[in-house]
């Protein structure tokens, strides 16, 4: 299929998501590449995400989580509490 593509931009939601996994990346010091392999995903996958390029998909918040030890309910209830971040 040809034609024009419109580019659906980040959700606030997936802003804070993108926020969450950036602030424990860092606390946890994965680097994006080691967290791509980590969820089976390509480097400039992750890169994309964690630049608020595009979303996460949900199967890769749930390989974050497992990978992480960190039951679903509360990545979800932590991310609430993370501020939008409207940096791009």
């Amino acid at each position: 299929m040809t034609g024009n593509r419109t580019k659906i931009e980040v959700s606030d939601f997936g802003r804070r998501i993108n926020r969450y996994i950036r602030s424990q990346s860092e606390t946890r010091a994965i680097s994006g590449r080691t967290l791509a392999k980590l969820i089976g995903r390509s480097n400039k996958y992750v890169q994309d995400r964690l630049s608020y390029d595009k979303e996460w998909a949900p199967s890769d918040l749930e390989r974050i989580c497992r990978e992480w030890g960190i039951p679903r309910t509360d990545f979800f209830e932590a991310v609430e509490s993370v501020g939008s971040d409207l940096e791009s």
